[in-house]
């Protein structure tokens, strides 16, 4: 044995039919000794090749860098063709040599030693955008990750061009019988969400959100309008005192 996996495939059609509607899609997966392909289609036409089209392709360049593309196909009618591809490359730690060994006998799993990995993935948009990610198991129980994109927009009809970025912190930590999440990004908003497991079939979920953001411009209308409030009692003080002289 060379240790590579089984190569193995599978296909999924559904057909999804309504009230004045009816869809067709089909689903290929294919997953190789260094590569996984996927297409998927909806509405396929036989004869002239219209519907939409995914193509998906991941191969391994080596044990820890794979490159590969994502391409959408939009042929809605035999005179329209739209395409656009995005590209990605992914970034894996070293394997765990601990990890493919097995346990000795009467070793719990928890005392083997820890081994932190971690995955950085970097995906080309077609509208040029770039998106960038960044994983990292800190311990059993801690993991990280962190996402940066940015927005370039150039003007049009639906609004003025934008160059912006945003960058996304994210942790979770796993307790015995909850995980909590949270996330901060760059513009000022926090999220957290808490789930809480009381049985296999019963659990408690709290999540919540604040953008500092708003709620600084929100503050900063409240200081103008009472601000603006004052200038117009202070305005009708004086003329009231001028009448009265």
């Amino acid at each position: 044995m060379d240790g590579t996996l089984p190569a193995w495939c599978n296909t999924y059609p559904q057909l999804i039919n309504g009230p004045g509607n009816s869809m067709i899609q089909i689903e290929h997966d294919h997953l190789g000794p260094h590569y996984a392909l996927s297409l998927k289609t909806m509405n396929p036409g036989l004869l002239d090749a219209t519907g939409i089209h995914f193509v998906s392709l991941l191969h391994s360049v080596s044990p820890r860098l794979s490159l590969g593309f994502e391409s959408i196909i939009q042929h809605p009618q035999p005179s329209i063709l739209e395409t656009s591809t995005s590209y990605l490359a992914k970034l894996t730690s070293l394997p765990d040599p601990l990890a493919a060994l097995p346990p000795s006998p009467g070793q719990p799993l928890s005392s083997l030693p820890f081994n932190p990995s971690w995955t950085a993935t970097a995906q080309l948009q077609p509208s040029g955008n770039l998106q960038a990610t960044y994983y990292q198991r800190l311990a059993d129980k801690i993991d990280v990750a962190l996402d940066f994109q940015t927005i370039f927009q150039p003007a049009s009809m639906l609004g003025p061009a934008k160059r912006e970025a945003l960058t996304t912190l994210g942790a979770k930590y796993d307790l015995r019988m909850a995980t909590f999440r949270g996330q901060i990004d760059s513009n000022g908003k926090v999220g957290m969400l808490l789930e809480q497991r009381f049985s296999p079939a019963f659990g408690f979920l709290v999540s919540g959100e604040i953008d500092h953001a708003k709620v600084s411009l929100g503050h900063l209308h409240l200081s103008e309008t009472l601000a603006d409030r004052r200038t117009l009692q202070n305005s009708a003080l004086e003329s009231k005192s001028s009448r009265q002289q």
